[in-house]
């Protein structure tokens, strides 16, 4: 039996009978009766979308029909042929952009092992098509974004093998002894501002400790962030304590994403 597809990459490619976006009112998609959250990636053609679709928890509702769904602009509606899971569709590449925190603390919480464990099953859902850009920590500013060098370094494969070395390497000889949380989140918002503007872009960020040493602060996220083109943002918060960290449970929902709570190494995988 295949394996279902990760939360995050579960992303939904709509077919139109016609595509009423030019109303006044600008495209909407609901789903009837379903409390739902329904985030539109892009229009991909005169009459294909691109969307996301979660329910109140911020789980995907799958096993969506062209029935369950009403879309149209103002008074205009069109009418839905089909809908397909994006991982189905090998002729629309996604891009997704891993933030990973490869500080010290994470080998003194003995949670590498069961990380990486849980990125490479992360992983197994990407296709040829896709592009993985990762983003680490890095002592040294490698990674010029602007007229700043941030203390990260970065990558990006489609090759599972290749992934999973630079993984392994960052979590061994590349691990860091300082958290540069913003500059990283700050890199992996560059590498979307270069991505094509075509194409779905999700973000999932991973962090076990606050920042305390970025040189650019939230702010100059958010800034960095508002002139990007839609993509989603998830977060795995494996800070000690029960309280989720603040700004990465907000910049996820910010942009149509959620965070996740890990209380242990062993919840890290699920």
């Amino acid at each position: 039996m295949a394996r279902s597809k990760p939360a995050i990459l579960w992303t939904l490619l709509i077919l139109l009978a016609a595509h009423p976006a030019a109303g006044d009112g600008g495209l909407r998609i609901d789903i009837p009766g379903r409390p739902a959250t329904i985030m539109i990636e892009r229009i991909e053609g005169p009459q294909q979308v691109v969307v996301s679709v979660r329910d109140a928890t911020g789980e995907p509702i799958r096993n969506l029909g062209p029935q369950d769904l009403v879309v149209g602009s103002g008074i205009r509606r069109a009418r839905v042929v089909s809908l397909a899971a994006l991982q189905s569709r090998e002729d629309v590449p996604l891009n997704l952009v891993l933030v990973i925190d490869n500080s010290f603390s994470m080998q003194e919480r003995q949670a590498i092992p069961p990380l990486l464990a849980a990125l490479e099953e992360l992983l197994e859902g990407v296709r040829p098509t896709d592009r993985i850009h990762a983003v680490v920590f890095d002592d040294r500013p490698r990674h010029l974004a602007g007229d700043r060098r941030l203390h990260v370094k970065t990558f990006t494969s489609s090759r599972p093998a290749e992934w999973k070395e630079f993984f392994a390497e960052a979590f061994d000889r590349g691990i860091t002894s300082r958290t540069f949380l913003y500059e990283a989140i700050g890199a992996g918002l560059d590498i979307i501002g270069k991505l094509p503007a075509d194409q779905p872009k999700l973000m999932l960020v991973f962090s076990d400790g606050e920042d305390l040493n970025s040189t650019i602060g939230a702010k100059e996220i958010d800034a960095g962030a508002a002139g990007l083109a839609t993509f989603l943002a998830f977060g795995i918060d494996y800070l000690p304590g029960e309280k989720t960290d603040a700004f990465l449970a907000r910049f996820a929902a910010r942009h149509g994403g959620r965070t996740w709570k890990a209380r242990s190494a062993t919840e890290l995988k699920p």
